[in-house]
């Protein structure tokens, strides 16, 4: 499932496309982002003080 995320990134589709139309919630993408180890999966991101 990594690889299928970071193949969506990759070609440019956003979070909320991937949540949406995958059917995941932020945490999993989150998560799947962190285990593919790719840096520019990150790029777009916003990050808030937790």
């Amino acid at each position: 499932m990594s690889n299928i995320v970071a193949e969506l990134v990759e070609s440019g589709m956003s979070d909320y496309w991937i949540l949406k139309n995958i059917g995941m919630d932020a945490d999993e993408l989150l998560h799947l982002k962190q285990v593919s180890s790719i840096a520019s999966l990150f790029k777009d991101s916003e990050f808030n003080k937790s």
